[in-house]
This record gives C-alpha cells, sequence and structure tokens, in this order.
C-alpha cells in the first residue's frame, strides 16, 4: 500500500540523464507531498510505434535490457536510499505482450498493476513530448482516455517541449496529473550514441568513465560483451 511510480523505458541503453531524472522526480514529488513508496522500472518488452518518429527495433535483447535496469535501480537507490523508497525492475510486460501475440500497450500494464494491488496509489512518469503540439502524441496511444482513469499522470517537462496545457487538462481530467517543471537541467545523452559507441568497440566502463551511463550500469554491459 502507498504511492508507486511507474517508469517505461527502453533501457536501450539506460544511461546518466535517466539516472538523474530519477533522482530529482523522487525529490520533486515528495516536495509536492507526494512521497513514494516504489519506484518500478518497466522495461519495454516489444516496441509498438504510435508517433511520428520510427525509433526502429530495440537492438539489445531483452535479458540484457531488464540487466541493465537493475543496474539503474542500483545507482538510483544509492542516492534516494535514506527516503525509504524501494526500486525494482519488473518484466510484466513481457508476459502481457506474449499474452496478446504483440506489444502490449500501457494502460494494460495499468490496469494489471491496479488488480494486483487496489489499494495502491500509481502514478506513471512520462515527458513533456507526449503531451506537446497541437495533437499531442498521446492522443493517439491505445485507450489513452483510460490511461489518468488508471494513474496520476507525471509529465516531465523537457526543454522545446511546451505542455499544451488545455489539451491535459481535458485529457487528465479531475486533475489527474503533475506538472513537473522545476526539475534541474539533465544531461543531454542519447541512447542511439551509446550504442554507436559500443558497436564501435567501447565498453560500458569507457562510456561510465565518460559520465555517459553509471557505473552499475557499465558494469552489466561489459558482462554481457564477455559472454559474447
Amino acid at each position: 500500500m502507498g504511492n508507486k511510480l511507474l517508469f517505461g523505458l527502453s533501457a536501450n541503453p539506460p544511461h546518466e540523464g535517466h539516472r538523474q531524472l530519477l533522482v530529482a522526480v523522487v525529490g520533486a514529488l515528495a516536495a509536492r507531498g507526494v512521497p513514494l513508496a516504489e519506484l518500478v522500472l518497466m522495461p519495454v518488452y516489444q516496441r509498438h510505434q504510435t508517433g511520428d518518429i520510427d525509433k526502429g527495433a530495440l537492438s539489445a535483447n531483452y535479458e540484457e535490457r531488464v540487466a541493465w535496469c537493475w543496474g539503474l535501480a542500483e545507482a538510483v537507490a544509492e542516492e534516494i536510499d535514506a527516503d525509504g523508497v524501494l526500486i525494482g525492475v519488473s518484466q510484466l510486460e513481457r508476459g502481457l505482450a506474449l499474452a496478446r501475440g504483440g506489444p502490449n500497450y500501457t494502460v494494460e500494464t495499468l490496469a494489471h498493476l491496479q488488480a494486483e494491488g487496489p489499494t495502491d496509489q500509481w502514478f506513471v512518469l512520462l515527458s513533456s513530448d507526449l503531451v506537446s503540439g497541437a495533437e499531442p502524441e498521446i492522443g493517439r496511444w491505445y485507450e489513452t482516455t483510460r490511461l489518468p482513469q488508471l494513474a496520476t499522470v507525471v509529465v516531465c517537462v523537457r526543454p522545446g517541449y511546451p505542455v499544451n496545457e488545455r489539451f491535459l487538462a481535458e485529457w487528465g481530467g479531475n486533475g489527474r496529473y503533475l506538472l513537473l517543471d522545476d526539475l534541474p537541467p539533465l544531461p543531454a545523452i542519447a541512447s542511439r550514441a551509446l550504442r554507436a559507441r559500443l558497436a564501435a568497440g567501447e565498453c560500458g566502463a569507457d562510456l561510465a568513465r565518460a559520465g555517459l551511463v553509471p557505473w552499475a550500469v557499465a558494469q552489466r554491459m561489459d558482462e554481457a560483451l564477455r559472454r559474447q
């Protein structure tokens, strides 16, 4: 029982920007009177395309990405342990996708989580690029109007992606969203660029020394490289 935050990510790979974001979000929610009991990292099992930008297939296999998420969880926990927040990695989306026979949807994930713990208060972390522009991308998500009914939407405001507040008010309704517009600047790190560096022969430790990935993630990257 308690407040739980769901953070879905490709983890392809997770990086220092993710770590700093999660640490900042936990603190920002506590400052707004929403202390978290648990932070759940949810690596995507199978990607489906809803927006205009084709992100392509997930290059790393699911087991590797799950391991990298555990590295990210370890790195975040080192900073917020004093706040008493449990951090874990869920593989729920693999089971849901396999049962469906294709990519699952966020509303299905949240509905399943709600059924498991009906007394929990769920929050889901989204970036403001999903609720920006005249026709926000999230409006094209599967059964999108159910999302703010299942969880309070926490919007991390990113530079260059102003929130369409009229859309958000109509879509979220009844205050089922929170805007985090006072987070500290985050490093501009692209997972695609990290994958290119790994493909060019760098290892996880190289990326960690450059301040691009947490050391706990780098260690799991290098373990995967040694198995190849």
